[in-house]
């Protein structure tokens, strides 16, 4: 960034849009000393992944001061071809495609299955870093990069959506970085995994504590949240012994997801360029 901003500087009529790339926190770096924060004056604005995000930012002291503009942006999905699941009769499995999986919400919905739903199976997908992918040549601009994801959330039946950015670091444990990693989370979380889900048509049983993952279903009247690993679990019985419920979840989802569809997020990109040029100005 240092180097772009001193090569091609606003006073020659170039624009910079600083995007995170899940950074959670990027204002500018007043912290750091007016040196380090100098390269900053020259970003005319910023994208924030979460509307909660957006709204902060917009009210930032130091992101007012140096007078960015702030575009929400959030994270697409690359179900290019729209393809979907089919919602079975029978739900057999339940997935959990993420790194991590809560402990205790594991443990409860593995009391839950030998319980009331002894023949359904629970699968934890771990993603493969993007690092292989790229090594396996996959483009990260092309269709095949997030096809393997696609293809393993189309074998669930249901998901399980809850950000795994609360797990402490070990040297958070019992301190108040835990706090505030948890407001965080909370607030700038983007939900591209649940995006990814819907636009399969995968019923999700879903974490309300995310601003991303209620960005995503705030447009639906009937789609439950969960604020708690009892409520995860309970919705997730409802959808294993409710094949109505489930199948209509499957419905809506692919719709939901369409807002996010990477050819909506160019035209939200195209939109915000736009307007950076006409605020600064016919040299641009």
């Amino acid at each position: 960034c240092e180097c772009a901003t001193a090569i091609f500087p606003k006073s020659r009529g170039v624009v910079h849009m600083l995007d995170p790339v899940d950074r959670y926190l990027s204002p500018p770096p007043l912290h750091l000393g007016s040196r380090k924060s100098a390269p900053y004056r020259e970003v005319s604005a910023l994208l924030a992944e979460t509307s909660t995000s957006a709204l902060e930012y917009h009210s930032h002291p130091s992101v007012v001061e140096f007078g960015w503009q702030v575009f929400h942006l959030p994270h697409h999905h690359s179900n290019l071809a729209r393809r979907t699941a089919t919602c079975r009769k029978e739900a057999d499995v339940i997935g959990v495609h993420s790194s991590k999986l809560d402990p205790e919400l594991k443990q409860g919905v593995e009391k839950l299955l030998s319980e009331r739903f002894p023949h359904v199976k629970m699968h934890h997908v771990k993603p493969q870093p993007m690092e292989w992918r790229v090594r396996a040549g996959l483009s990260p601009f092309g269709p095949g990069f997030s096809e393997p994801i696609l293809g393993e959330l189309r074998e669930f039946d249901v998901t399980l959506m809850k950000p795994n950015c609360y797990d402490p670091r070990p040297e958070e444990q019992g301190s108040s970085l835990l706090d505030w990693r948890a407001w965080l989370c909370e607030r700038h979380h983007s939900g591209q995994r649940l995006v990814h889900a819907l636009s399969v048509g995968v019923p999700a049983v879903v974490w309300g504590g995310a601003t991303g993952h209620v960005d995503a279903l705030r447009p639906s009247s009937d789609w439950p949240l969960a604020w708690s690993n009892e409520e995860m679990v309970e919705q997730l019985a409802a959808l294993l012994s409710n094949r109505t419920l489930r199948c209509s979840l499957a419905a809506q989802a692919p719709i939901l997801a369409e807002p996010y569809h990477l050819e909506r997020n160019v035209e939200r990109y195209a939109l915000a360029l736009a307007e950076m040029v006409r605020r600064v100005g016919p040299s641009t």
